[in-house]
Order: structure tokens, then sequence, then C-alpha cells
């Protein structure tokens, strides 16, 4: 499955079920989110062009 790196902010803001525009090479039906710590956040799924929403988001301790 392809992934993304998404900073600090994009994460909580996935956490909170928010659609993000983000760049992805191809056009892959699903996408794995990751911290740049590389955490797994969220499995992505395209919403409407470059905009990408979470389909399961993983919970963080933090």
């Amino acid at each position: 499955m392809p992934r993304v790196t998404v900073s600090d902010d994009e994460a909580a803001q996935l956490g909170c079920g928010r659609a993000l525009i983000l760049e992805i090479e191809g056009q892959p039906d699903t996408v794995c989110a990751r911290t740049e710590a590389g955490k797994l956040i969220a499995i992505l799924v395209p919403e409407d062009g470059s905009r990408w929403k979470p389909r399961k988001v993983f919970p963080t301790a933090d």
C-alpha cells in the first residue's frame, strides 16, 4: 500500500475525521498515512481530486 508522511497538525486533523489535500503519485485506492516518526495514523481513501479522507483512524496515546 502506498504511504504518505503527514505533519503532526495533519495527523491531528485526520484523527478528527477531516480530509486533507495531499499530493499522491498515481491513483491508488488507499494510502496509509504515517507520521515523520513512522507511526501509522490512518488509512486514507480518495474523496475528490486531491482530497483524501480517513477510512480508518488508529488512536494514538499522545
